[in-house]
């Protein structure tokens, strides 16, 4: 679309350029610093952000270059959404999103990471020591033996599953390979490879779509200077007020507006950006409300959780030179996989991750 002045951008061409430009975000958003001129095709248009995760700064960015006038609202006092790293004990604890998961080319967090020049350490799925549930080392015939084992099952199950199976990936498991998830290793295996990777609990998981996702290429890596280092371009030159909680859109006819406890926002279209879970609790009332189908999809769709704890020690009582540490811990899933920090850091760290059920239990817990 060629450059347009306000007073001959309609509505409805608004609201085309709009939603073209949205469409492109994933791929676009990481080349918001380059030195183009990029076309102002949304010029004197004016954008509510409802939400200052990395999306909607994404979102704001990728309209702002278009000539849009962009306002982000946060009802939080940080921007990052999910992206959140706590530098209490000296390097980074990344509470939120953790590694950049195959680093290609590709990757548009890889691309961002290059913009700024962000430290990266490639961690080893190889270098990896695991414990049985009676804390004895598994040999590595033994933990060869179990990663074997559950790939051929997964792979048995992608292969034999029909179109509509609406089982979980627990029950074909189970159905298909009786008595097996008796083995506690195996039992780890799902948890610290599958519930790990997916965020939620194999009882939980859909067994024909759980494998439904693509990947980027590359060993994971983390960055050792903080994940939160990614925001700073994505914040640059954006109007954002924190501590904005939305208690209500309101949309249609000429414009929207946005709620706030102690403000409104007036705009000609909002994207709203805010969590599942946030929309789940209905937090957000929109007026008029948000069409059957939108609201029929919110309740059907599930997340579960990965959570972390962080243990600093004055000496290492553990192999400062294995990357991983699993434990066929019981229940399953608690707190089954440990980072050492040592590998990249001069700090004797050690995090740990609790997958499926058991992590809904520990986000519970009290730090102490």
């Amino acid at each position: 679309m060629s450059q347009t002045s306000k007073k001959h951008l309609t509505g409805s061409t608004r609201r085309s350029v709009l939603l073209k430009t949205l469409a492109v975000i994933p791929a676009y958003y990481f080349g918001l610093y380059a030195s183009h001129v990029v076309a102002q095709e949304l010029q004197g248009v004016k954008v509510i952000v409802v939400g200052a995760g990395i999306s909607g700064l994404a979102a704001a960015q990728t309209l702002k270059a278009h000539g849009a006038e962009v306002v982000v609202l946060e009802c939080e006092d940080r921007v990052g959404g999910r992206i959140q790293t706590d530098y209490s004990m000296g390097p980074p604890f990344e509470i939120g999103a953790g590694w950049i998961h195959g680093p290609s080319a590709r990757n548009p967090i890889k691309k961002l990471s290059k913009k700024i020049d962000a430290k990266t350490f490639i961690t080893s799925d190889e270098n990896y020591m695991l414990f049985d549930n009676k804390g004895r080392v598994v040999s590595d015939k033994k933990f060869d033996d179990i990663d074997r084992k559950w790939a051929s099952i997964l792979k048995h199950i992608d292969n034999e599953l029909d179109t509509g199976d609406t089982r979980t990936l627990l029950e074909v498991i189970e159905a298909e390979f009786p008595g097996v998830m008796r083995d506690p290793l195996l039992r780890w295996a799902f948890s610290a490879y599958t519930e790990f990777d997916k965020g939620a609990s194999i009882g939980n998981l859909s067994a024909y779509y759980h494998d439904e996702d693509d990947y980027f290429n590359g060993k994971d890596v983390i960055l050792t200077e903080g994940y939160d280092k990614l925001l700073q371009p994505l914040t640059r030159d954006l109007n954002i007020k924190l501590r904005c909680k939305v208690k209500a859109i309101s949309y249609g006819g000429d414009g929207v507006k946005v709620s706030c406890i102690n403000n409104d926002f007036f705009a000609d279209y909002v994207v709203c950006s805010v969590p599942l879970g946030v929309l789940k609790k209905n937090k957000i009332q929109f007026v008029p409300k948000l069409p059957t189908k939108f609201e029929n999809k919110i309740k059907r769709l599930g997340f579960g959780s990965v959570t972390k704890v962080g243990l600093q020690f004055e000496k290492p009582f553990w192999d400062p030179a294995v990357q991983y540490f699993g434990i066929a811990t019981e229940p399953t899933g608690r707190w089954n996989l440990w980072m050492n920090y040592k590998t990249f850091s001069d700090k004797n760290i050690l995090m740990g991750i609790s997958c499926g059920d058991y992590a809904m239990t520990a986000d519970k817990m009290s730090e102490q």
